[in-house]
């Protein structure tokens, strides 16, 4: 009776319960924010789009679309009350996370008839290590994953294709590179579905599924157009690159595609790498070709063994490695017995994970189908474990990656090492566990469940302390006390400043609206929106960079700079790339104004005078 009474309430209140837990751990963080450069980037543009809309002007020609604007229209609304507001924006991103954990709720319980099961694929998607990384954000991931759980419960829903379509843009918008990676995966869904209905015609089947691919990408195509050919969409310039009308084409995007830059190990630049066989000039042709063909594989299975590819620090491989054997191997039986919500699931999941390994990336870009991972891994402990063959297939194959995978880690690699046995020794015990009854079975699979979202959230929170925003808020104080600094310039001056790494976050709170939509690459010349977009003029804030004092100089001039500033980082090696203080110190056409101590780091003030 206790049981079923707890059960009971776990079931009606769970859910709100881990909503609940998500919003106040995700405000909890933003008392230890700590912009980096991406972010900065975004939070400029939801300025500029706040001060655009203020002074009733249309953003369609500024630079406020990388990577989407639609996401960023609400925070810069709020903004004409509070003001350039971090917090607000990363508010924006906590409710967002929390909604992406209802609609995924719903998604499961409505569509793939899961009950318990449903709070517990939640549990497991809100304890990754990049939800609770992302969540009090303001990278673009959290819209993404949000736009695509839409996209997948109207699809669900079976609405109009149109309607999908839709939708669809909104993934577009959010982040793009989803948008391309799921699109291949969700027209064969569809080749699949229209074949089941129309195994007799083949004229009808090409017409349904040219008609559903036309109704579906038609919403996507015109946004495009509206993209590059009017001032109603702002530029993406990422999606300019994917679609090539840059100026260096297709050759950006398709480096990335290249083996070397595809399967680097991207921890860091000196990082291990799996061995090459070595190939000599004087090799026979059939010889070199063979060895090519062994390298290639050794440099793709090296990506699937490196730290930042499938590990506690993204989706680890114990969860990864089950959900690709238990998808492949279930996939016809799916077809055939029309479980086509599991078809159209695996479909986008592989399609994606295809992109994603064939693709340079890490961790973070595999979020965005962390929910459909997240499925397939639920359905393998419902369905799946009672497969013995399945199961220690999944064992072996898991140990093998994690074995060679520890040699390339840097960090905790004990640590990591005695997670991997826990788990896989968790995963392995269900062979036997299936003797046990179906209450008892449960009750494990419930624990082990509970006991892989316990590890991966206390990765998470781990990194969180010792290296993320966290850990640096406690060294240089929320947002590197960028604001602090600020407020020892005078307003109305220009001034120019070193970039200690926060990038966009001092032309944010200046309300700097100077920034060019075509940032890092620049349009075709043939491409319409090119002549209709608009830099504003420089605000008074500069960082650019400089190396010759001589050069340095004129740009001061140019630019009427009165005040300089220079903020040296205690422990931290100056690249150079903004000058050194020991060159400042020694104009004489710069005096020192003030010397500021702040949290790990001093400021030097300096006037411009004539010399």
């Amino acid at each position: 009776m206790f049981n079923k009474k707890i059960r009971s309430f776990i079931e009606k209140y769970g859910l709100w319960i881990l909503v609940f837990g998500v919003v106040c751990y995700g405000i909890a963080v933003t008392f230890f924010r700590n912009i980096v450069s991406d972010e900065s980037i975004y939070l400029r543009e939801t300025m500029i789009i706040s001060e655009l809309l203020r002074q009733g002007k249309w953003i369609g020609n500024y630079a406020v679309g990388v990577h989407g604007f639609l996401f960023k229209i609400p925070v810069a609304i709020v903004y004409w009350v509070t003001g350039p507001s971090v917090f607000v924006a990363t508010l924006f991103h906590i409710f967002l996370g929390a909604a992406s954990c209802v609609l995924f709720y719903l998604i499961l319980k409505k569509f793939f008839k899961l009950r318990g099961w449903a709070l517990a694929g939640v549990f497991l998607f809100a304890t990754t290590f990049d939800f609770l990384k992302l969540v009090p954000t303001y990278y673009r991931e959290i819209p993404a994953v949000f736009s695509l759980l839409l996209f997948i419960y109207i699809v669900l829903e079976k609405k109009s294709w149109i309607l999908q379509g839709l939708l669809l843009v909104l993934v577009l918008d959010a982040k793009d590179h989803v948008f391309f990676a799921i699109i291949p995966g969700f027209i064969l869904y569809i080749c699949i579905e229209a074949w089941r209905k129309n195994k007799k015609s083949t004229a009808n089947l090409l017409k349904t599924v040219l008609g559903r691919t036309f109704l579906l990408l038609l919403p996507s195509v015109v946004f495009i157009i509206l993209m590059f050919c009017t001032p109603i969409i702002p530029v993406n310039i990422f999606l300019a690159n994917t679609l090539g009308l840059i100026q260096n084409g297709f050759e950006w995007a398709a480096t990335h595609f290249t083996p070397k830059f595809a399967t680097a190990n991207l921890v860091e630049e000196e990082a291990k790498t799996i061995y090459n066989i070595p190939i000599y000039d004087g090799s026979p042709g059939f010889l070199k070709m063979g060895f090519r063909a062994v390298n290639l594989f050794l440099s793709y299975f090296g990506k699937l063994v490196y730290p930042r590819t499938f590990t506690f620090i993204s989706v680890p491989k114990i969860i990864i490695v089950p959900v690709v054997l238990f998808s492949l191997s279930s996939f016809i039986e799916w077809v055939k017995k029309s479980r086509f919500n599991m078809v159209m699931s695996s479909c986008i999941l592989f399609s994606y994970l295809g992109v994603y390994i064939f693709r340079a990336s890490y961790g973070r870009y595999l979020f965005p189908v962390v929910p459909l991972i997240v499925i397939m891994y639920v359905f393998f402990l419902k369905e799946g474990l009672r497969r013995k063959r399945l199961v220690i297939f999944s064992v072996l194959i898991t140990f093998l990656l994690v074995a060679v995978g520890l040699f390339f880690e840097e960090d905790f690699v004990v640590i990591k090492a005695l997670l991997n046995v826990i788990l896989i020794s968790g995963l392995a015990f269900f062979c036997f566990a299936r003797r046990f009854k179906d209450k008892n079975f449960f009750l494990f699979k419930s624990a082990y469940v509970f006991l892989l979202g316990s590890i991966t959230a206390s990765v998470s929170l781990a990194f969180l302390l010792l290296n993320g925003q966290v850990s640096q808020t406690l060294k240089w104080g929320v947002n590197m006390e960028c604001r602090e600094v600020m407020n020892n310039f005078d307003e109305e001056d220009g001034v120019w400043m070193n970039d200690i790494g926060w990038t966009h976050l001092p032309a944010f709170y200046s309300k700097d609206l100077e920034f060019d939509p075509q940032w890092n690459w620049h349009l075709l010349e043939w491409v319409p929106k090119k002549g209709m977009l608009y830099v504003p003029e420089p605000g008074e804030y500069y960082a650019f960079k400089w190396y010759d004092i001589n050069v340095f100089k004129k740009k001061i001039e140019k630019y009427e700079i009165s005040e300089v500033g220079f903020i040296v980082l205690e422990g931290y090696e100056d690249k150079g790339d903004y000058g050194s203080l020991d060159l400042l110190e020694s104009q004489e056409w710069l005096v020192l104004e003030k010397k500021v101590e702040l949290k790990n780091k001093t400021l030097y003030v300096y006037r411009v005078v004539e010399d």
